[in-house]
């Protein structure tokens, strides 16, 4: 039904979760495809990843942008970007057609598996409140709301462009990412430009995503890995080249409050 593109840098025992957790809980994917980079200490880790997982397309990024664009211009009408410290910790079970019927509203400018009336809070660290709509709309699986009624408020109910979890349509998506220019994910997510994007999104009452920011990868600056201490991407890395994964099924997933939470992780060894 939608094909997916996950970003990944040196994060390959933190994708093996995401995967994992896509495998199994998301089966309406059709094609997925990483694009992923890596220093060379986590190169070999990602070709272990890519043993493990052949269904799954593995891209070594050359050129950020053009990768992107080429990677979405061979996808079908619906696409989903993930980044490789989300997890897919519940099963979207919702109908296959009421999934297309909200991709279908032509207002729609995403539906966000990350959100639900569960993410109010906005920033674990500080436990600052995330701000909801107010004039919610609603079907048997969906809330709807007009996110630039938001657009003057910090909440993550008003920023509909997201590569933690976000459904769009291709072509919209093309569209919008032509007006400018970007080099990583941050910039891609960051640099998006409202007037480009429909008025409303969607989110299903519960959200299924969550992202783990155990550690920093990227160009953002946050507090990642305070709560969970010494997860670098040199701790994952060397774990998961001994052959130990993140034990999935024994993650508490039963208090999920943000977009953005750390979780308290074991290590099994990975078997077949």
């Amino acid at each position: 039904m939608f094909d997916i593109l996950i970003f990944s840098k040196n994060r390959a025992c933190q994708l093996h979760l995401l995967l994992e957790s896509l495998d199994k809980n998301l089966s309406n994917a059709e094609r997925t495809v990483v694009l992923w980079v890596s220093d060379e200490d986590f190169s070999d880790s990602y070709q272990k990843l890519s043993d493990r997982f052949p269904s799954v397309e593995f891209v070594n990024q050359s050129n950020f942008e053009k990768d992107t664009v080429e990677i979405l211009e061979g996808f079908d009408k619906y696409c989903c970007f993930f980044v490789d410290d989300d997890i897919m910790y519940k099963k979207l079970d919702i109908p296959k057609e009421d999934i297309l019927k909200a991709l279908e509203e032509e207002e729609l400018s995403s539906i966000s598996l990350r959100l639900g009336k569960n993410t109010y809070v906005q920033d674990i660290y500080t436990e600052q409140a995330c701000i909801m709509p107010t004039n919610i709309g609603y079907d048997d699986y969906f809330y709807y709301w007009n996110w630039t009624n938001l657009g003057h408020i910090h909440t993550n109910f008003g920023y509909p462009f997201s590569v933690d979890g976000h459904i769009y349509k291709t072509k919209n998506i093309l569209d919008h990412i032509s007006t400018y220019e970007f080099d990583t994910p941050n910039a891609l997510e960051g640099r998006f430009k409202k007037e480009s994007l429909k008025p409303l999104m969607a989110c299903p009452y519960y959200s299924h995503v969550v992202n783990t920011p155990f550690n920093l990868v990227g160009s953002s600056q946050n507090r990642a890995g305070e709560f969970v201490q010494d997860h670098t991407t040199e701790f994952f890395n060397d774990r998961y080249m001994n052959d130990e994964i993140i034990d999935f099924e024994n993650i508490d997933f039963s208090n999920i409050v943000a977009c953005h939470q750390e979780l308290e992780i074991r290590f099994k060894k990975y078997e077949v």
